[in-house]
């Protein structure tokens, strides 16, 4: 008797959860829109070649500045309105010191015509005489210093290739004052190129008197040259 009862109000509850199931039907959903379509898509934003080409702009605006301190010395930070001469102060002293080079300072030849310039008898000629090499005229302030002062020149040779600077070699040299020691007229001794086809300046750099192992005080360079 409760095996049948139960079977009965099986069959009771299974029918009556087929008649709800007709009475309430599956209403079908709305198409929703894609994800896609209800936004607008976004651009990323990739910094790389915007960097890239902030980089390049960098690069080409320093090369155009290295060749204009390479073959216009005189825009380098410390040089003078006029374009030829350089000031810097003078450690210790309230003076200041100012070398000048001109455009046209540098003038070529060679070693025999050095030394015959200079007086030299020809049987006391030493080396190749057909050596090229430049002499460089200068101007120099150094006030405060008396008369027969010696001062420490340094010449450094370079070779200019596209916008570099290629040292060469350098060479040292002693000069005396003019007049009361402030000033002088000045050309450099014989400074050897070397032989072949290139762009030269030569860049020209005082010390001050009786201050070893000092930096120089004032420094210029001559405009490049061809040889």
């Amino acid at each position: 008797m409760r095996g049948r009862g139960l079977e009965r109000g099986t069959a009771v509850h299974s029918r009556r959860r087929k008649e709800l199931a007709i009475a309430t039907p599956d209403v079908p959903q709305a198409a929703q829109p894609a994800a896609s379509d209800a936004s607008p898509k976004k651009r990323s934003f990739r910094p790389g070649p915007l960097l890239l080409q902030a980089g390049a702009l960098a690069g080409a605006i320093g090369s155009i500045v290295g060749l204009l301190f390479t073959f216009v010395p005189s825009l380098r930070p410390g040089g003078s309105d006029n374009g030829n001469s350089v000031s810097a102060p003078i450690p210790g002293t309230n003076d200041k010191a100012t070398l000048s080079v001109e455009a046209d300072a540098v003038r070529q030849l060679t070693w025999g015509d050095f030394q015959r310039e200079d007086g030299t008898p020809r049987k006391y000629w030493t080396g190749d005489p057909r050596q090229p090499g430049v002499t460089i005229r200068f101007g120099l302030e150094f006030p405060g210093y008396p008369k027969g002062t010696l001062f420490s020149i340094r010449y450094k040779l370079y070779r200019i290739e596209a916008s570099k600077s290629l040292f060469v070699w350098q060479q040292r040299e002693k000069v005396r004052m003019d007049a009361d020691g402030d000033s002088c007229a000045c050309t450099s001794d014989f400074i050897g190129v070397p032989r072949r086809n290139a762009i030269y300046r030569v860049d020209v750099a005082v010390f001050q008197p009786q201050a070893k192992f000092s930096e120089p005080v004032v420094e210029n360079s001559t405009a490049p040259f061809a040889t």
